[in-house]
Order: structure tokens, then sequence, then C-alpha cells
């Protein structure tokens, strides 16, 4: 089985790297600018920037205001936000682990990677995401995972899939609790209208389990083999979350409640006043756009919606200065770190390395 997963990921691998580093991603990229240029421009804004004002629906955008926010901005609360954002990826790794850990019980014996490795495979995966169209990385993490440990990619991807299982629906309950601190149980419209997004979210993703469940034995009655082999597989990772729910829910929670705490600093550090509630409430309503795979790592299509939502509660100059520095850190430092990891692991990669391994985990477990 290792040998096999060393083939498959080294093949995998360079494609992968070359997808990467190809041509069309560089189109894919820029692509995406133009869906920001085209999405703004169809809210209304005059893209003419030179001046000192631009108009977003009737609204007059101060640049000056706008520069002198940024400029202002206190960077030691901007490098804490920095840090707290990626406090987040040990606990992705782990709860990781625990969605491998219950995902592969019937293979017995297996040995999984460390949560600091994991983790950092993670980061990999949101660098891939970052470049590329449909999130391509996710697959590549899934294979990924296949140089230390005999999971195998099917697996891997089934727990990859649960992770969104999990992230949706509290990502709509922390927002829900978030808009009943903020306003209560009478919201405006633009509020209703983000959590009409989320329940549609939940809705196709219950739909798509139920549909899983419900055509079970067709799938494992009519798939060819090799096919089969692949979607069973895939299916236990899956459902290993399932299991592995009381470990995961509450790792899931506290990973989403310190991004929000990050685009809290982020107001702090530009001298904007608003409620931890209501950070939550712009981060995560935000986040959900994150959801729809329309560009890479949601370029043009978070950044509007971010702004937006923030703009219930502070001006647009404010709302477009935190939307600017968060996204610096979500989406530019992803790049660099993800980059830099990225092109570490191409130079260093060993074929089915296990070193760095937790205790197996045995079936009875």
């Amino acid at each position: 089985m290792a040998e096999q997963n060393s083939h498959v990921s080294a093949e995998a691998r360079v494609a992968l790297r070359r997808r990467f580093l190809s041509l069309p991603t560089l189109i894919s990229f820029t692509a995406a600018i133009l869906v920001l240029y085209f999405v703004l421009g169809g809210l209304g804004l005059d893209l003419n920037v030179f001046g000192r004002h631009i108009v977003l629906r009737g609204l007059e955008l101060d640049l000056s205001s706008l520069g002198r926010l940024l400029r202002q901005s206190d960077p030691l609360l901007i490098l804490l936000a920095l840090v707290v954002y990626y406090a987040t990826f040990p606990l992705r790794g782990l709860r990781w682990y625990f969605l491998l850990r219950y995902g592969s019980r019937s293979e017995g014996n297996i040995s999984i990677p460390s949560y600091w490795r994991l983790g950092s495979l993670v980061l990999l995966g949101w660098f891939g995401n970052c470049i590329s169209w449909v999130r391509l990385g996710d697959p590549y993490r899934a294979y990924l995972i296949t140089e230390y440990s005999a999971v195998g990619f099917p697996r891997s991807m089934g727990t990859i899939v649960a992770e969104r299982a999990f992230d949706v629906p509290i990502i709509f309950m922390l927002l829900l609790a978030s808009v009943v601190a903020v306003w209560g149980t009478h919201p405006g419209s633009s509020v209703v209208s983000f959590i009409w997004v989320g329940f549609a979210l939940i809705s196709l993703l219950v739909l798509g389990l139920l549909a899983m469940r419900v055509f079970r034995g067709v799938f494992h009655q009519r798939l060819p083999g090799r096919l089969k082999q692949f979607y069973l597989r895939f299916e236990e990772g899956l459902l290993g979350g399932v299991r592995a729910m009381p470990m995961v829910i509450p790792i899931t929670v506290v990973i989403w409640l310190i991004e929000a705490t990050s685009l809290y600093l982020v107001t702090l550090a530009i001298g904007v006043h608003v409620t931890f509630a209501f950070a939550i409430f712009a981060y995560l309503g935000s986040s959900l756009l994150l959801s729809i795979p329309l560009t890479p790592g949601g370029l043009g299509i978070v950044e509007v919606g971010m702004t937006g939502l923030l703009s219930l509660k502070m001006s647009q100059e404010a709302a477009l200065s935190t939307t600017l520095l968060v996204r610096a850190i979500t989406f530019g430092t992803i790049l660099v770190f993800g980059g830099i990891l990225f092109a570490t692991h191409q130079v260093r990669h060993r074929p089915a390395a296990h070193k760095e391994t937790v205790p197996s985990v045995s079936a009875g477990d």
C-alpha cells in the first residue's frame, strides 16, 4: 500500500505542480482580478480611483480618508491578528487528525501524521485553493497525505468533505447567534439575505448527504469495480466524521471564533470600535461566500461581501480598510507563506516519509 501511495502521489505531485505554476494558473488569477473589477462596476462603482473620491451606490468614498486609516493602523495589533489567524492551522490539523483516525479504522493498524504536520498540509491545500479554480487545493491536500500515511487518497478526500460538512452548519449557527446579539430578532433585509444564503448552503449539504444515504445501495451494487472501491473508501472517510463528532464540533467552533477574532483585532488596529458579536457576523457572513468556488480563494467575491457587511456598522472607508487588511492576512499571506512552504516541500520531499507520526491507531480504538 505504501509503495502504491508513493507512486500515485509522485505522479499527482508533478501534475499538480505543473498546474500551479502553469500559464492557465496565471490566466485564472488575472480573470479573478477582472471578476473583482466587473463586480464592483456592477455595484455602480466609478473605477477611476486617481481622484480623491469614488462613488458606490450614491455614497461618497473618500480615498484620502481610506489612506489615512490604513497608514495610521496599529502594526502591533495587525501582527497580533496575523498570529491569531495562523494559530488556527494547528487546530485544523488536530481536527483533520481525528477525522483521518476515525475515517480509516477499517485499515486496522495505520499511522497518522502529527497534527503539526497535518496543519502544514492544510496550509498547502489553502495555497492551492488561492491560485486555482474549483478548490484544486483540496485534492492536492488529499494526495499529500499519501506521502506520510497509508490512509489513501479516497478516504482523505472523504475527510476533507467531512470538514466542509462541519464548517457550513457551525458557521451558520454562529452567524445566527451573532445576528441575535447585534440586532435582536429584527435584523435588516441585508442581514436576512445572508441568513438565507447560509440556509441554502446547508440545504444543499443536507440534500447531498441524504442522496448518498438513499442511493448508497445503488452505488455499492452498480458502480464498476475500481470506481466502487474508490467510492467505498471515500464514504468511509466521510462517515468517519460522524464518529468523530464529539471531538470535531468543539474544535470547529473554536477555529471560527479565533478567525473572527483576527477581524476584530484589525478593527481595533484602525481605531474603529465594534462589538465582537458584529465581528463574528461580518467574518462568518463573508466566509460563507468561500463555499462558492467561483474564483481562486474567493478573490473578488469575499472582498465585496465583507465590505458590504462591515458597512452596516461603520463608514465605507473603515469597512474597506478593514477588508483590505483582513484579506491581506487571509489571502495575501497564504500566497506568501503557502508559496514558501510549497517550494520547500518540492525541494525536500521524500516519498513515503513516515517519520513524523503519532502512535498508530488500532481497529479497536
